[in-house]
């Protein structure tokens, strides 16, 4: 799966306990010594001071992963988080990294196996304490609606954003034994219609009823009919 996590970045600094490779447009490799410093410059980037005229570069560190450290964000846009100002926020994922040039900055996309993504969605949208039964089914729902996002994707560079647009995505960030047992018991399940990944979309709450999906998004969903829903009645 490949997740957005932040758009219109300025600079990123990365780390690896595994020597780092940058691999540009063109398949060029080279080594960079960690924590790693890029920064969007002209039509390419810095890489640790060294520019590099390229549009794509993508980084992985080997089977230990990446820990990202962006400026802090401060306001909202198109479903991602704009990152300015002082060092803040700090996300530590496994896979590869792809940054992408857009106007003055870069998109941050985290290209990862579609178990590890359902792992770093699950402990962001609820909490682990919850029942066990619930998690397997957060694991189902979010998985599913990965991959009916997926057959929508081709035109653009990710699949989902690592944001309410989509599901939160905190790669390994609250990743606890409960999230593990959940994932690898509900391991390549999805929910079909006419054998297609469903449109899974979820709330935390309903309020007693919720709603058609038609009602919603203008768009007819057969299995999105509203049903009760009395559990969050007392919901505060």
């Amino acid at each position: 799966s490949r997740v957005l996590l932040f758009a219109e970045v300025g600079r990123l600094d990365i780390r690896s306990s595994n020597p780092l490779w940058a691999i540009d447009a063109k398949g060029h490799g080279q080594a960079l010594r960690t924590p790693a410093q890029i920064i969007a410059a002209d039509k390419g980037f810095l890489l640790n001071g060294v520019r590099r005229q390229t549009q794509h570069l993508t980084l992985h560190g080997g089977g230990q992963g990446l820990t990202l450290t962006f400026p802090r964000p401060t306001r909202k846009s198109k479903g991602a988080a704009v990152l300015s100002g002082d060092s803040g926020a700090e996300v530590s994922v496994s896979g590869l990294i792809h940054l992408v040039r857009k106007d003055k900055g870069f998109l941050v996309i985290n290209q990862v196996d579609m178990e590890e993504y359902v792992k770093g969605v699950v402990p962001a949208e609820v909490s682990s304490a919850w029942h066990p039964e619930m998690l397997k089914a957060q694991a189902v729902a979010a998985r599913t609606y990965a991959l009916s996002q997926q057959k929508l994707s081709a035109t653009r560079e990710y699949d989902v954003a690592a944001t309410v647009q989509d599901q939160v995505y905190h790669g390994k960030q609250g990743v606890d034994a409960a999230i593990l047992r959940a994932v690898e018991e509900t391991r390549g399940l999805v929910v079909t219609f006419q054998d297609a990944p469903i449109y899974a979309a979820f709330s935390s709450t309903a309020a007693g009823l919720t709603e058609d999906a038609t009602n919603v998004w203008s768009k007819e969903y057969p299995y999105l009919k509203g049903v009760e829903c009395p559990f969050d009645l007392m919901s505060p």
